[in-house]
């Protein structure tokens, strides 16, 4: 379990630093070149890795959902989006705000895959997350006017 925290931890780490070189990449190459960029450079790595770790690609021999490849499609709309936005509010602000709206997908995809009920708990803890990258923003803003 500590192992596997450890990694999600680490997995957050280099999603928010890949946001920050990624938007810095989409200054030059726009938003679209940069997504593009990026994916192209992590195919070519990805392929390498099967080949040097030996790895068979499509080893299952089970027939694959059509939903299940929207993965890199989906990864794309959000590297785009992130470039979009990145320049527009601070760092803190988009990683809050991106996290709220995972929490919020978690909260939906816990009751429609496995049947979790969604609790007063769980959209509590949302709103008072939201709650708080609102408070943050308009006080931003009130020291930007005062400056």
């Amino acid at each position: 379990m500590i192992l596997g925290m450890s990694l999600a931890m680490t997995a957050g780490v280099l999603l928010f630093g890949a946001r920050v070189v990624n938007y810095r990449l989409g200054t030059h190459l726009g938003s679209a070149g940069g997504s593009f960029a990026n994916h192209w450079i992590g195919a070519v790595i990805g392929g390498l890795l099967l080949l040097i770790l030996q790895v068979p690609f499509l080893a299952s021999s089970e027939p694959i959902a059509w939903y299940v490849w929207l993965g890199g499609p989906i990864g794309a709309a959000f590297l785009i989006i992130s470039n979009l936005t990145m320049g527009s509010v601070s760092v803190m602000i988009s990683t809050t705000l991106i996290f709220v709206g995972q929490v919020g997908m978690s909260i939906l995809l816990d009751y429609t895959i496995t049947g979790h009920p969604i609790t007063s708990k769980q959209l509590l803890g949302a709103a008072l997350i939201f709650t708080g990258i609102l408070y943050n923003q308009k006080a931003q803003e009130k020291k930007e006017r005062t400056a």
